[in-house]
């Protein structure tokens, strides 16, 4: 009876195999979210507001230092929850778009990698899901950045989880000429500069190619996103906040958009080349570098590498490289999707990814543990309720073990040994407190 229990369940567990795995990605991003703690500037957009307040904060920060409206008023909404209630709804929201990235790279990678032959079964296997789940983590530098840090997530990894889905409703042949479909362009298109422009010219293009061939043209889904574009980048807040920064001249912007894109290539590169080495084994061919048409993703992220020169040197962050780094993750996915599959070498995917989740638990579960123990330390110690006049000393923390942070650029940026400093200073004011620094013991 044991025996026959266990046969059913692990023929069930097979059937919905796809599933399964879906499931699992989206809790250990739930667990992800939920153990990291604020940081960077999460404290600063911590205050009591009303529902409508935010709105007014947003138009404030519109004309002053912003075009994000929603992505601003968003950021209110979620840190005034989080602070004085629970992040918990934030947290699984989050890991559900980490799960819609997930699932519209596999999209728009299959459709690339002309996924019609009979050897390659049409949905994504469990393989390829955890395939682009581990390289979205590891293949940019900037994850935590992008993806956990609480304000942050917001405004990148929605961002292009966003302009993913519009390129997929062009690829997947959808009738994009809804109202919901051309709001939700409207609204994505943003969120974000780089990526907004970058998409609105995609669409363009795809716009004047069916209009060629004599196809549906969806120009509403155009006009949409383009006018989101515009009010993005015309926001008078970009140009106030552009009066605050250094004079940066071209060759200036140059250096630094050459030093960013180097900063999107690092060694973790070599365990996804390993991974598709494995998977091909003796039937690689260098042809199979062009990965049917998803060699195209290739030039999209240098193109859109590119769109960064527009950007002052000192405003380029790391993270603006994400959306360059995930067309990356499509290239390398279409590539994984081509691999033959025969009975004999069936074993060696999963067999490859099941090695590389065990070093992704390995590495990630005891640092994203030591950043909660970080948090909880500095959050709940007693000096904390000293009063408001209290110039409060906190522990300064060093992390010891480099491997996860180095690369991570700024995954954890906390109190520093500077009271003046602004995430010092927010971090004060949201405990009541006159100042804090961290200093060693």
């Amino acid at each position: 009876m044991k025996q026959s229990l266990k046969s059913r369940l692990l023929d069930t567990i097979f059937r919905y195999r796809r599933s399964v795995v879906l499931t699992l990605v989206y809790l250990f991003s739930l667990w992800e979210n939920i153990v990291t703690p604020f940081w960077g500037d999460d404290y600063c957009r911590i205050t009591k507001i009303d529902f409508l307040s935010a709105f007014s904060y947003a138009w404030r920060d519109y004309f002053s230092w912003t075009g994000r409206f929603f992505v601003t008023v968003l950021t209110y909404w979620t840190m005034q929850v989080g602070w004085f209630w629970s992040m918990l709804p934030f947290d699984i929201v989050n890991a559900g778009v980490f799960l819609a990235l997930v699932l519209n790279v596999l999209s728009l990678s299959s459709h690339a990698a002309d996924r019609a032959s009979p050897s390659r079964p049409r949905a994504a296997s469990p393989t390829e899901i955890l395939f682009v789940a581990l390289l979205l983590w590891w293949l940019p530098r900037d994850f935590g950045e992008v993806a956990l840090w609480k304000t942050g997530a917001i405004g990148y990894l929605w961002a292009i989880t966003g302009e993913l889905w519009v390129l997929r409703l062009l690829v997947e042949r959808r009738p994009p000429h809804g109202f919901a479909a051309m709001a939700g362009g409207f609204v994505i298109a943003t969120f974000l500069e780089s990526i907004s422009l970058f998409v609105s010219g995609v669409l363009l293009l795809w716009c004047l190619r069916c209009r060629h061939v004599q196809k549906p043209v969806p120009w509403g889904l155009l006009a949409a996103h383009a006018a989101g574009t515009t009010v993005l980048l015309a926001a008078p807040g970009n140009f106030a906040r552009a009066d605050t920064m250094s004079p940066s001249p071209p060759l200036d912007r140059l250096i630094g958009v050459v030093g960013n894109l180097g900063s999107i290539f690092d060694a973790w590169w070599l365990l996804a080349a390993a991974a598709v080495a494995m998977a091909y084994g003796s039937r690689w061919r260098w042809r199979a570098l062009a990965a049917g048409k998803g060699w195209i993703f290739i030039p999209a992220a240098l193109f859109y590498m590119m769109l960064l020169l527009g950007v002052p040197r000192s405003a380029l962050a790391a993270r603006l490289s994400f959306p360059a780094s995930v067309f990356l993750v499509c290239y390398w996915t279409a590539l994984f999707i081509r691999r033959p599959v025969t009975p004999r070498g069936a074993w060696r995917g999963p067999a490859t990814l099941a090695g590389l989740c065990v070093l992704h638990a390995l590495i990630v579960i005891p640092h994203l543990g030591r950043l909660a123990d970080i948090s909880r330390g500095w959050t709940r110690d007693p000096v904390l309720r000293s009063g408001p006049r209290a110039d409060v000393i906190l522990p300064f923390v060093l992390v010891e073990h480099r491997l996860f942070y180095a690369r991570k650029d700024r995954f954890f940026e906390g109190i520093t040994e500077d009271p003046d400093n602004f995430r010092n200073v927010c971090f004060a004011k949201v405990f009541g407190l006159k100042s804090v620094v961290a200093r060693p013991d």
